[in-house]
């Protein structure tokens, strides 16, 4: 019986996974489901060409040796570092002297939220502190540990239901993890994390071992790049200021998890020959990767993501675009008039997955026609600065440009990464039958391409919503989506000139008392009150409405009194005759660039006898 051994520590959970690729009976026969996981699988039902319609835009990928989105990316000395020689930069001290624009994303919603006080900054001080003393010995161990936990799976699958403990590399490992536990629990914080900061630096910053260069938030980067528009200004909420980068950012940390749809098996071991045998480092299979990329992309107008890193590293990328350059028919058909294509003979395979893993499936010599294809993809960086924007995309040039890495980068500003790759697709009958068919896995023919971990997607995911399936455990829980969809995005994605010239629907603050009547023939009259509440100061677009149902207005004066001692005469007595009722909007020039804070009063006096009449709206309108 084979032996699984799970090893957790801090960053990443790696496994001793030792399943072992196996082969079916020869003639097993293929079935369309292999392939239709991945979509439409006729070859003439796939587009050639395509061009995701969605801004898909660029970012940062917020580095855990920056601390995460906690990174203060235009902060200068107290602002991006992995180095332990500035872990004073998170000092109480220095986060007062700091002004609040440069703070980190993190820090400003934690603002925004009323945190800001709870954040133990000094705490954080000390622990990082007391962490970096031991980072050098404790990341080392940790690299030859998860050397041998490659090692160790080697083992377990050709030594199945042996005891690896008892192994030198096991032992070796035991003794290791030991030593890692140890320092963890040494360097144990002693304060709650109750902020958005702190959780961003102790689970997604430096407050950790074991940290490479690559790890950060790319994952979520590509997600919020496919699924929500881009933050492209600068928004003020409750006083607080919002850099684009910063709503990236925040955006960003709100899709580290989420529900998607997942095509392939990440390799997490590429160091050798036989690692790079395995199905995790082979899948993508060349079939997953046209069948999905033509349908998603060119049917479906749906961009996705891919690890563009088909070895141990994971680079999530969002994917823009792509185009099939050539498809080369490896079949011999005859001149003759009618004849029919030959196929060609194979041993053909196809990867099938369960949720025991990948398997490789031998189905045996069949006959199909081959097709030679070359085709360049073009995805979206997170390789530039937290405040760049996203260049404007145009898919209107030449294959020879699309494939031409050099006059990419220079049309896009270096924002648009690209690859070429070739490989051979088996199809069910000739090329030009519209019902023809992908099926199998197809072959990869790598050569376009230098080095093997810039080969083939290692894997390929579509973000679905934001709302995994599952208990969110990895993403930064303070940091709130629906907040930001409902209070910080707008502002982020609309121009200053689009937002003013967005109809505003106005306040209307109206009178408690009415209606409310007016004593005939009383030189006492009647007072209506209206009550700002807040400051305001009064500009030309407040006004005031007024209404008096009466049957002779010509008995009524009418006079507005403002909260600062001023008043206006609004009706004189006479004004109006014997017509029914007064209505008037009021400009408040009167009051202009004055404080509204206060009580407004609207007298009403009647000074003839037999008619009657009410106060039925005082209300004060602000835009």
């Amino acid at each position: 019986m084979k032996t699984t051994l799970r090893i957790a520590h801090f960053l990443f959970v790696l496994s001793l996974f030792c399943f072992v690729a196996s082969s079916a009976t020869a003639q097993e026969g293929f079935t369309n489901s292999d392939n239709d996981r991945y979509g439409e699988t006729r070859w003439n039902k796939l587009p050639k060409a395509a061009t995701i319609s969605k801004d898909i835009w660029v970012g940062s990928w917020w580095a855990y040796k920056k601390d995460g989105i906690a990174c203060r990316w235009h902060a200068g000395t107290y602002g991006c570092t992995n180095s332990a020689t500035n872990m004073d930069r998170w000092s109480k001290e220095n986060a007062d002297a700091l002004e609040i624009d440069k703070h980190s994303p993190s820090e400003k919603f934690d603002r925004l939220m009323g945190r800001s006080d709870k954040i133990e900054y000094d705490k954080i001080v000390t622990y990082l502190g007391g962490l970096h003393a031991k980072t050098a010995e404790i990341n080392e161990l940790i690299l030859e540990r998860r050397d041998l936990i490659y090692k160790l799976n080697a083992w377990i699958e050709e030594n199945a239901g042996e005891e690896w403990r008892e192994t030198e590399d096991g032992k070796r490992y035991l003794e290791i993890t030991k030593t890692i536990d140890t320092a963890q629990d040494e360097t144990k914080h002693d304060f709650e994390i109750d902020t958005a900061t702190e959780f961003e630096i102790l689970h997604h910053g430096n407050g950790q071992f074991g940290l490479e260069s690559w790890y950060g938030h790319c994952n979520a980067w590509a997600a919020a790049s496919v699924m929500d528009p881009e933050p492209r200004y600068r928004t003020e909420v409750d006083g607080i200021p919002f850099e684009a980068a910063d709503v990236k950012a925040l955006l960003t940390e709100t899709w580290m998890e989420a529900h998607s749809s997942f095509f392939g098996s990440r390799n997490d071991y590429d160091k050798d020959s036989a690692a790079r045998e395995k199905i995790n480092f082979k899948d993508v299979t060349p079939a997953a990767f046209h069948i999905f990329f033509a349908d998603q992309v060119g049917n479906k107008d749906r961009s996705f993501v891919i690890d563009r890193y088909t070895g141990s590293q994971v680079w999530n990328q969002p994917v823009k675009a792509y185009r099939v350059l050539s498809a080369e028919p490896l079949y011999e058909t005859p001149e003759e008039e009618n004849a029919e294509a030959i196929p060609v003979e194979v041993d053909l395979k196809v990867t099938r997955y369960s949720w025991t893993g990948a398997e490789e499936v031998e189905l045996g010599k069949k006959k199909v026609y081959p097709v030679k294809i070359t085709t360049t993809i073009h995805w979206m960086t997170d390789g530039v600065p937290p405040e760049e924007l996203t260049v404007e995309y145009t898919s209107e040039i030449d294959d020879e440009t699309f494939a031409d890495t050099m006059r990419i980068n220079e049309m896009f500003d270096d924002q648009v990464e690209i690859r070429t790759l070739g490989y051979t697709l088996y199809l069910d009958r000739p090329m030009d039958d519209p019902d023809a068919r992908i099926i199998g896995d197809g072959e990869w023919n790598h050569g376009q391409t230098g080095g093997y971990t810039a080969l083939h997607p290692d894997f390929m995911w579509q973000p679905q919503s934001n709302r995994p399936s599952g208990s969110r455990e990895y993403e930064n829980p303070f940091i709130d989506y629906e907040v930001l969809l409902e209070k910080i995005l707008p502002g982020a994605t609309t121009s200053p000139e689009e937002l003013a010239a967005i109809p505003v629907e106005p306040t209307i603050v109206s009178a408690q008392d009415l209606p409310v009547a007016i004593p005939d023939n009383d030189e006492a009259g009647i007072i209506s009150e209206l009550i700002i509440a807040d400051e305001l100061m009064i500009t030309d677009t407040h006004i005031l409405r007024i209404t008096v149902e009466h049957t002779y207005i010509g008995d009524l004066r009418v006079r507005l009194l403002g909260p600062n001692g001023r008043t206006r005469l609004v009706k004189h007595f006479g004004s109006g005759g014997s017509a029914d009722n007064y209505t008037k909007v009021l400009d408040l020039k009167k009051w202009l660039d004055t404080d509204a804070q206060g009580t407004w009063s609207l007298e009403v006096i009647d000074n003839a006898g037999i008619d009657t009449g009410d106060i039925t709206q005082f209300e004060f309108e602000i835009k």
